[in-house]
């Protein structure tokens, strides 16, 4: 399935990168997450655990999500795949793009998911009505904490590095 859209952040686009690289921000912002830090291993990488649910089904993903081709803080790739129990896959790939906007950031997005398991045998446009549900629900608390918190917080701790 297709994602795509596009939301107007109030913040520059240095906190709106810096928000969406703190992992303590994801658990806080992403529906149904669990838990959300960087790798061990890797510390681009975030490995994440979340429950989903899309009509009566609820399923427990884990997995990772790698920022590839980053330019701090204008764009990034992300690909992501999870697993849950047997036969419960999800994976796909987002280009964000951060654009300054007036008092804010315009962020856009572009990408494709894949469902599978009993998840990815509901009517495609289920499975897709509800990944732009949590997606508005992700925006709506993030602006939200844009509102609430100094606009500038996280701009100070922008890592300019590329990842990936």
């Amino acid at each position: 399935m297709e994602l795509k859209g596009s939301r107007h952040l109030p913040a520059p686009p240095e906190a709106v990168w810096n928000a969406l690289s703190d992992p303590a921000v994801l658990q806080e912002m992403l529906p149904g997450c669990r838990s959300a830090r960087r790798s061990p291993a890797d510390g681009n990488e975030f490995q994440v655990e979340m429950d989903v649910a899309v009509g009566a089904f609820t399923a427990t993903f884990t997995g990772q999500i790698r920022p590839t081709d980053a330019e701090p803080p204008r764009r990034a790739k992300l690909t992501g795949e999870g697993r849950g129990r047997p036969g419960r896959s999800a994976s796909g790939w987002v280009d964000v793009t951060l654009t300054p906007d007036g008092t804010g950031t315009r962020l856009a997005w572009i990408g494709e998911a894949t469902v599978g398991g009993k998840l990815g045998t509901i009517a495609g446009d289920v499975v897709a009505h509800r990944a732009r549900e949590l997606s508005d629900q992700f925006f709506a608390a993030l602006s939200a904490r844009f509102r609430r918190d100094d606009r500038t917080k996280f701009v100070d701790r922008i890592d300019h590095a590329p990842a990936g």
